[in-house]
C-alpha cells in the first residue's frame, strides 16, 4: 500500500534533501585530489630515493624520503581517502532518497530517510 505525501509538506523535506546533498558535495574533488595526487607524490618520491640513493652523499635522497613519509603520514591522520569515499557515499544516498521522495512513496520514503539520518551521524 503506498500513500501519498501531501503537497503542503513536500517543499521543506525535499529542500532538506537538496540541502543535504550540496552539503556533502563540498569536498569531494579537494579528498580525492589529495589521497591520489599524495599517493602518487609518495610513491614518486620513494621510487626515486631507491634509484638515486645507491651511492650518493649528497641530501637530495634524504629530503625526498622526508618529504614521502610526511605525505603518507599527512595523508593518515587527515583520512583524505576516507572522507572522500564518505561524503561520494552520502551523496549517492540522499539522491536515491529525493528520487525515492520524488516518486510520492511515503512508506519507503520514511523508512529510508530514518536509516539516512542514522548513517548521517556516523561521519569520520
Amino acid at each position: 500500500m503506498t500513500t501519498a505525501i501531501p503537497a503542503s509538506s513536500t517543499n521543506g523535506v525535499r529542500k532538506e534533501i537538496v540541502d543535504a546533498i550540496s552539503r556533502h558535495r563540498h569536498s569531494a574533488f579537494g579528498d580525492s585530489l589529495m589521497y591520489n595526487g599524495g599517493t602518487a607524490l609518495a610513491l614518486a618520491c620513494t621510487i626515486i630515493v631507491g634509484i638515486w640513493s645507491k651511492d650518493d652523499p649528497s641530501w637530495y635522497p634524504k629530503i625526498l624520503s622526508g618529504l614521502a613519509t610526511f605525505v603518507v603520514g599527512m595523508e593518515r591522520s587527515l583520512k583524505f581517502g576516507a572522507r572522500w569515499r564518505f561524503h561520494i557515499g552520502m551523496q549517492a544516498a540522499y539522491r536515491s532518497l529525493l528520487a525515492l521522495f520524488d516518486s510520492g512513496n511515503a512508506v519507503k520514503f520514511a523508512l529510508t530517510y530514518e536509516a539516512g539520518a542514522a548513517r548521517e551521524s556516523e561521519h569520520p
